[in-house]
């Protein structure tokens, strides 16, 4: 069994895809690089693979979108490896990052199932994120501050053991929720991880740059925010406890009204109303995924930030 595979997930991802998948030929050996596609359109698959022939490539039948697509790709993988290095197209790896993973890989302490990497924007060069933060409201948010409790990696670049993967798949058949498709789907999974009783280890020597959002724009503007305003309570419902839920239902509720005020003022009313309304129709759907928990012996509670992280937030 090989050591660490590199996955990219892909949807006409033009020159995206090229490029990092040049960095990463630079950092790791090309037979450890896949490439799962969402039956791209463009041209960037075949130019990737006629520049990189030694690389992997998992063609899908169709667009899947990130949840669904890593789960069909991940399945042909995960036997293959110990660990899984899980990259957008849209991001970049530097120079040494390589070594530098494979000695924090080599450090790791048997717990730790996954680590969170820093990512920087490109080309702003300031801080995207540490990792994934989780708000007592039920609001998570990408981390600019480190010493923040972090829950998890973000989906743009995150490492998982084979193993926690693998044992995600034995308990609710799936990896990443593929109700969910695109958004908080790397949050739902951090928290299932974590009640499983694994750990997220940081990792903060060099940055993975993130053209943040660069894949994503071609769906149009109010695509994003469909996504992230209907998962978000489906994500909570998933995973807080019955106790968290009863002390901090009022926040999550709090906040539903307040996300719904807010984009209606921005001028966004039919999406956020629409995304909260086909959260509310699937509550019965994810209260049988919640099920879930019971498999799982000696529970760990979800990790939460302090009430007053949101101030961080607003800051950065």
């Amino acid at each position: 069994m090989n050591n660490l595979a590199i996955v990219i997930l892909n949807w006409n991802g033009d020159q995206m895809l090229h490029r990092c998948v040049t960095s990463a030929v630079a950092e790791f050996s090309s037979s450890d690089i896949w490439v799962i596609d969402n039956n791209s359109t463009d041209n960037s698959v075949q130019k990737t693979i006629t520049d990189f022939p030694n690389i992997h490539c998992i063609r899908l039948e169709k667009n899947f979108g990130f949840a669904e697509g890593y789960n069909r790709g991940l399945i042909e993988i995960l036997p293959k490896y110990s660990f899984v290095l899980l990259l957008n197209n849209d991001t970049i790896i530097q120079p040494s990052f390589g070594d530098s993973l494979r000695r924090a890989i080599a450090s790791l302490a048997p717990e730790e199932g996954m680590i969170a990497l820093k990512m920087v924007k490109y080309p702003a060069q300031v801080i995207d994120n540490f990792g994934l933060v989780l708000h007592p409201s039920g609001l998570g948010f990408n981390a600019k501050d480190a010493t923040l409790p972090i829950v998890c990696p973000s989906g743009g670049a995150a490492v998982y053991r084979t193993r926690v993967l693998q044992e995600s798949i034995e308990r609710t058949g799936e990896i990443f929720d593929a109700d969910f498709k695109f958004y908080n789907e790397d949050l739902d999974l951090g928290l299932r991880v974590r009640i499983a009783g694994w750990r997220c280890a940081q990792y903060t020597d060099i940055a993975v740059l993130h053209a943040h959002g660069a894949s994503m724009t071609k769906q149009g503007n109010t695509f994003g925010l469909y996504y992230q305003q209907r998962n978000q309570l489906w994500c909570i419902l998933k995973n807080y406890s019955n106790r968290w839920l009863l002390v901090y239902g009022w926040q999550v509720i709090a906040l539903q009204l307040a996300q719904i005020f807010y984009h209606v003022v921005r001028g966004h009313g039919l999406t956020i109303l629409r995304a909260k309304w086909d959260s509310l129709i699937g509550i019965r759907r994810m209260l049988r995924k919640r099920r879930w928990r019971q498999s799982v012996p000696n529970r760990q509670e979800v990790l939460l930030a302090p009430s007053w992280s949101l101030v961080r937030l607003w800051r950065a």
